[in-house]
């Protein structure tokens, strides 16, 4: 299902319940919302878990597709790669939403490779400027977009 969204689809995501109506209805199944702790994701480094303030499952595609929200104390380069170094052993791929205040969100989609696995440039080029930056570590590349919610701007980190 495709759904057009508009500026204000993005400057309604004022908190949780936004973010899942938002993704419910882009079609994704956000019956499965849950309260997570870092415990329950395996995180159990204090760099990474420190920041964190708050954890939800905000929709759930038969467990092969994740989308979470992070609320945290402060987004950062160093605490985006934490995240998702936390999910590189993990089944399944996920969308993470990076956030403190809401005024700006953080679209972290996590992708697995295989060490070696050469990729089609061209797509990896027109993902890459479509979401914003890539960074390739240890299996996992993350492809991040950011948004500012009030003036919906879309800048590429």
């Amino acid at each position: 299902m495709d759904a057009d969204l508009t500026p204000h689809d993005v400057q309604a995501l004022n908190g949780a319940d936004a973010v899942a109506a938002l993704f419910a209805r882009l079609g994704y199944n956000t019956a499965a919302r849950t309260l997570q702790t870092p415990s329950n994701l395996g995180m159990t480094a204090e760099g990474t878990t420190r920041p964190i303030n708050k954890i939800e499952l905000i929709a759930d595609q038969e467990a092969l597709f994740q989308i979470y929200l992070f609320e945290l104390a402060s987004v950062t380069i160093s605490h985006t790669r934490a995240l998702a170094r936390s999910f590189r052993n993990r089944a399944g791929n996920y969308l993470l939403i990076l956030t403190s205040d809401y005024e700006y969100l953080d679209f972290v989609l996590l992708e697995k490779y295989l060490p070696g696995d050469q990729k089609d440039a061209a797509g990896i080029a027109s993902m890459i400027d479509f979401l914003g930056s890539s960074i390739r570590w240890n299996g996992v590349t993350d492809f991040k977009a950011s948004f500012k919610r009030k003036k919906y701007s879309y800048f590429k980190k």
